[in-house]
């Protein structure tokens, strides 16, 4: 680790801010990068079922790091000019996630609307373009019942004692697709992604 505690102020912030520069730059050229491994689907010649599990297992992001970096690249390769915004710090990372969501026809507009705003100041601003995309929700209400068998005799999980329920979910398409890649991820075996 570099010792930093002899540099002056004004350079450690001089320094620190080219550093930032610099770190937006490579984070754009990852996003242009995954964008041309998805449109050639690399990601299967090298036996990954998906360019998340390639971007998780194959090159070490986190679940949550990976998610973004690929919405990123996929909303790039609609909308262009989102690139250059990111690279400048007109757009957060997680601002350009929640871009993703409107239809490519508005984004542009959207885009414009959103430079230099913060995450949930841009999720408010999608949230009136796209409806069915809501503001960060407070609580997550989930209903559950217990499943009463329809036949005679007990199922194998009953007979240890086990209570079986079911569970509804009202979600959006996006989040249908979540749930969807999710559930590939779990029955490849693997644990599900934190969000």
């Amino acid at each position: 680790m570099k010792d930093l505690s002899c540099i002056s102020d004004t350079d450690l912030v001089h320094t620190l801010k080219s550093l930032i520069a610099s770190e937006r730059d490579v984070i754009c050229e990852v996003i242009c990068y995954l964008r041309e491994v998805d449109t050639r689907r690399l990601y299967l010649e090298l036996g990954y079922s998906s360019l998340f599990m390639f971007v998780t297992k194959g090159l070490g992001y986190s679940e949550s790091a990976g998610y973004r970096r690929i919405q990123a690249a996929r909303c790039v390769a609609e909308t262009p000019e989102v690139l250059a915004q990111l690279r400048t710090g007109g757009l957060t990372l997680c601002a350009v996630v929640e871009l993703f969501k409107v239809s490519q026809n508005k984004r542009a507009d959207v885009v414009a609307q959103s430079v230099g705003k913060s995450k949930e100041a841009v999720r408010e601003i999608v949230a009136r373009e796209v409806p069915s995309v809501s503001k960060p929700r407070e609580k997550v209400v989930v209903t559950a019942a217990p499943v009463t068998p329809m036949f005679e005799g007990a199922s194998e999980s009953e007979s240890k004692g086990e209570e079986l329920y079911t569970v509804t979910l009202t979600l959006t398409a996006d989040e249908y697709r979540l749930l969807q890649e999710v559930q590939g991820i779990c029955s490849n075996g693997m644990d599900p992604p934190p969000w």
